[in-house]
């Protein structure tokens, strides 16, 4: 569409499988893990709208798949995440975003 909004779709699916394990030579009460994980996913059925106003829609139901390693870290004020994600398979159009960084609080 040439505005890069995220059109979505009215269907998708997700996976995500994850091992955590300790950090070697890194003290436990410092509360840091880590992870491998593994994610699966697909979104499919763009809108009707979507259909009939984007003259290049991309809906071919492609499996995303990718692998990476997480540092989380249970920090005095939450949960802090910091990923890197490597794709193992993409579909036509899509952006790569290997960081993501998350944090929450606790109440």
């Amino acid at each position: 569409s040439g505005n890069r909004d995220a059109l979505g779709g009215q269907t998708f699916w997700s996976t995500t499988a994850e091992v955590r394990f300790p950090l070697p030579l890194v003290p436990s009460e410092l509360g840091m893990t880590a992870a491998v994980f593994a994610d699966a996913g697909a979104v499919f059925g763009a809108s009707d709208f979507a259909r009939a106003n984007i003259a290049n829609l991309i809906d071919d139901e492609t499996v995303r798949t990718s692998v990476g390693l997480s540092l989380l870290w249970n920090s005095p004020v939450g949960p802090v995440r910091f990923d890197y994600a490597f794709p193992l398979t993409t579909g036509e159009g899509d952006e790569e975003q290997p960081f993501r960084f998350g944090a929450s609080t606790k109440f």
